[in-house]
């Protein structure tokens, strides 16, 4: 009968159909052995570059629309037409990130009351954050929390209140076990030593530009997530660790703003690379608002200012981000 690839590459080349509308479940049937768990978990194991590809690609299709959440996906001959999947769009103009930027920046202060007034986090997101970070604050360094198991405990509360973790098979939103996370975390103290007391707010363009790098080779750094897209719950991790200087990123408002969607181009360094020196800026330029708001509703740090100010303008204006949720997301937050 031959091995399951061959199957599913046998299954359709025998289809006369151009494209193939099939989910999870029945592609496991024409293999007649379950898919991998990582099918389930990254959308990257069906790309039509990967060397599971072969499996069709040698019978003439392609895949696309592949939705994690739902479970389906479409196998497409190279000969077929797009608008057979989904009607022809206008092509779309580019996302006006510059633009939004410039308005957040006229209204930093009012989205920062924005969020406050609004509140939408409460609760365990609210009490083990400020637990997190007060251990921070109290340490007279940093590597002085890694023999710690009770700081390992809260970030792994924090998380989990913050949209980190869910239960369920085929969720990708999952941290590591407790064992591989605080080892991973006693790491990062290790790595960032020498950056506590660091504040965004501080930092000349040069300085930023020096500092992306280095900062955004820890937001790719394994053991916090089982998520092949460690951007959100790594940059939450090290804004606890460093909430001055390390904003939390995440894709319902991050994202949004800067990219017009929660699965933004590019890996998480890349993703990292391009919005910190930004934020920085902004900082910069406004550096009393940022420290004033320090210490108020869900911000500890002036990293955070920068979080809940791009909440509030993102909550203040649907007329540019109408939906929610634009497209399933490889991870969730908040």
């Amino acid at each position: 009968m031959g091995s399951a690839c061959e199957r599913l590459t046998n299954f359709l080349r025998a289809s006369e159909k151009a494209v193939v509308r099939m989910t999870f479940a029945e592609v496991e049937r024409v293999r007649s052995e379950p898919l991998p768990p990582s099918a389930r978990k990254h959308a990257a194991w069906w790309s039509n570059s990967q060397y599971s590809a072969k499996c069709w690609t040698q019978a003439g299709y392609r895949t696309a629309q592949v939705n994690l959440r739902d479970e389906t996906l479409h196998f497409i001959k190279d000969q077929a037409v797009e608008s057979e999947v989904e009607p022809r769009r206008a092509p779309r103009s580019r996302w006006p990130a510059a633009k939004l930027l410039a308005d957040l920046d006229r209204e930093f202060e009012q989205s920062i009351g924005a969020c406050a007034e609004r509140a939408i986090f409460t609760g365990p997101s609210v009490y083990f954050y400020e637990r997190t970070v007060n251990m921070v604050r109290s340490a007279k360094a940093l590597r002085d929390l890694a023999g710690d198991d009770l700081f390992c405990e809260y970030a792994y509360a924090t998380l989990t209140a913050w949209g980190m973790h869910r239960m369920g098979e085929s969720v990708a939103t999952k941290l590591t076990d407790y064992p591989t996370f605080s080892a991973a975390v006693r790491s990062f103290l290790e790595e960032v030593e020498d950056l506590k007391g660091a504040s965004i707010c501080d930092l000349s363009d040069e300085e930023a530009a020096a500092l992306t790098k280095p900062l955004a080779k820890l937001v790719e750094k394994p053991g916090i997530t089982t998520s092949g897209a460690p951007l959100v719950a790594n940059t939450k991790t090290m804004h606890f660790i460093l909430p001055d200087l390390v904003p939390p990123v995440d894709r319902t408002y991050t994202c949004r703003l800067f990219y017009g969607r929660m699965q933004p181009p590019g890996d998480a360094a890349e993703v990292f690379g391009a919005v910190f020196p930004l934020l920085a800026g902004l900082a910069k330029r406004h550096e009393a608002t940022v420290k004033k708001a320090t210490g108020t509703y869900l911000c500890l740090g002036h990293a955070k200012a920068l979080d809940n100010a791009i909440v509030g303008f993102v909550l203040n204006h649907p007329e540019h981000f109408p939906g929610k949720r634009q497209q399933p997301p490889a991870d969730e937050e908040e």
